[in-house]
């Protein structure tokens, strides 16, 4: 009697373009499914090759395009074929998210290595070969990530390298170098936009007639990246890299090129500061990328949400991370009190910086008080015939430049006028940080960037299911792990609570230095706010 042959599709993957191209592992693959196929007596309908994708994410396009074949193909299809699981998925949600999407397709899963069936024994097994597979992937990822930061803190570029340079492996280590064939270039984009003249289109439109193509986004990174100076932004660290890593601009240029860009408006759907999302780019993910932020279009509204490029999970509703944001400041106050101990140490650096600057403009008096007699003695000199005309004159514009520089320093502000109101500074600390949040709240666009880069120069972590993590580096020092009604927790742990290890009278001291910092700054940068407060 004629027996229906089973109709199955296979999926096979390889995660590198290098093994794409060799071409062995797709070999393997292929050949492995051809025998397992003609041996089961299946009839194969079609064979999906992904070539050069990670299986750390569902948004592979071979995947989709074989997801919408089982369905446009629902009922026709009984099973799919893949090597090993770690060859499907590499997260243990993905693989039973995509396993439910097939069952609702009439497709059940086999494997060639991985032998199960659907029984509860077999469902077992199936859940425990999906969580090695997580296992063995996160356990590279932690390796990579180790030896990368590692990496960045010896001085080397490890990640693809920007325009105007090129990635190279001196020694079998990876690092970069400058790009003689477009240093030239990057220069002339730099000073285009040091002169604040030249809109991004025109220079995107000027690199094109150059032959080179960078878009506007690209354009925009570029000139905030660090590296054209020398300098690697990785893992929250600042590392000045070493040979061949090393500047194709001035440090002059660089900042020259950020503030003409400051000059030319951006775009609202490009520039990081969009006063519809005030906390792009001071809240970050667990993951350490700063968050960003879009509009998701519904049937009848937008809706504004933060996200995390690199985790494709966290998409989070505005309102929740600010209204989060907000609690984490309201803790300031009971987190960060300004006790007595602070005040009086902050009276006493006071009067002892007045003491510093009055001895300082005495010591400018004296030398200016020598330079004029060496002055008078050295014309002496020269109508005696002693000293030729030309090395006294000589002498006696370098004599001349040292006395009007000292004449600058001394026409600054007297040491009295100098002293600070140290009671102002004190209570407008305590009444802005009481205040905080609601300051925070009611601000306009400009004062909130203005109160996240005092407070939090580094940022502060948004943590999903109450995990606590910290962004290093935060103005704000005391400050313990802070949980929220909800699903979030912003935390930012100063150093000292970070490493407990250290001793109480250390610790003690930092915090009374960062105080002092703190109040000094807070009435500093929002001094002006007082009457509004």
């Amino acid at each position: 009697m004629f027996q229906k042959m089973v109709r199955v599709i296979a999926y096979i993957r390889v995660s590198t373009d290098r093994q794409a191209i060799d071409g062995t592992s797709l070999i393997t693959q292929r050949r492995r499914v051809i025998e397992y196929v003609t041996a089961k007596g299946y009839d194969l309908a079609r064979l999906f090759v992904e070539e050069g994708e990670s299986a750390k994410t569902e948004h592979r396009p071979v995947l989709q395009e074989m997801l919408a074949f089982c369905q446009s193909e629902k009922g026709r299809i009984e099973a799919l074929i893949f090597p090993k699981i770690d060859r499907f998925a590499r997260y243990t949600e993905d693989y039973h998210h995509l396993k439910r999407t097939l069952r609702e397709c009439g497709v059940r899963i086999e494997s060639i290595d991985e032998r199960f069936d659907d029984s509860p024994a077999g469902r077992f097994l199936e859940s425990m070969l999906a969580a090695t597979a997580q296992f063995d992937n996160d356990v590279r990822s932690e390796r990579t990530f180790n030896g990368m930061k590692e990496a960045v803190t010896q001085g080397r570029w490890v990640f693809k390298a920007p325009f105007g340079f090129r990635n190279i492996r001196p020694q079998g280590k990876a690092t970069m170098e400058p790009d003689p064939e477009n240093v030239p270039l990057v220069t002339a984009i730099f000073e285009r936009f040091a002169r604040g003249t030249w809109t991004v289109a025109e220079i995107g439109e000027w690199t094109r007639a150059q032959g080179v193509s960078i878009g506007t986004t690209s354009l925009y990174r570029m000139i905030r990246n660090k590296a054209y100076i020398g300098i690697i932004e990785a893992f929250g660290m600042e590392v000045r890299g070493e040979p061949p890593m090393i500047p194709i601009i001035s440090e002059s240029l660089f900042y020259a090129a950020q503030n003409g860009l400051r000059r030319v408006q951006m775009p609202e759907t490009i520039r990081r500061e969009n006063p519809h999302f005030p906390l792009r780019g001071t809240v970050r993910c667990l993951c350490g990328k700063a968050l960003t932020a879009a509009w998701s279009h519904g049937r009848s509204a937008k809706y504004a949400y933060y996200r995390c490029r690199r985790c494709s999970r966290i998409n989070l509703r505005r309102e929740a991370v600010e209204t989060a944001f907000a609690r984490f400041l309201s803790a300031i106050r009971a987190e960060l009190p300004l006790d007595e101990a602070a005040v009086a140490s902050l009276y006493r650096q006071a009067y002892a910086d007045r003491a510093l600057l009055v001895e300082q403009r005495k010591r400018f008096e004296r030398e200016l008080d020598r330079l004029g007699r060496l002055q008078k003695a050295l014309i002496l000199k020269a109508v005696e015939g002693v000293i030729p005309d030309e090395m006294a004159a000589q002498q006696l514009r370098e004599f001349e430049s040292a006395m009007r520089e000292l004449r600058a320093k001394l026409a600054e502000p007297n040491a009295s006028s100098a002293e600070p109101a140290i009671e102002k500074v004190v209570e407008f600390s305590r009444m802005f940080l009481n205040k905080v949040d609601e300051i925070w709240l009611r601000a306009s666009f400009e004062v909130k960037q203005h109160i996240q880069r005092v407070l939090f120069p580094a940022g502060a972590t948004l943590s999903v299911k109450g995990i606590a993590r910290t962004a290093k580096g935060p103005a704000l020092t005391g400050l313990r792990d802070v949980s929220f009604a909800g699903s979030f927790r912003l935390v930012d742990l100063s150093e000292e609570s970070a490493h407990r290890d250290v001793t109480d009278s250390a610790h003690e001291s930092r915090s009374l230095s960062a105080q002092i910092e703190l109040m000094k700054r807070l009435h500093r940068e929002f001094g002006y706010m007082k009457d509004s407060i």
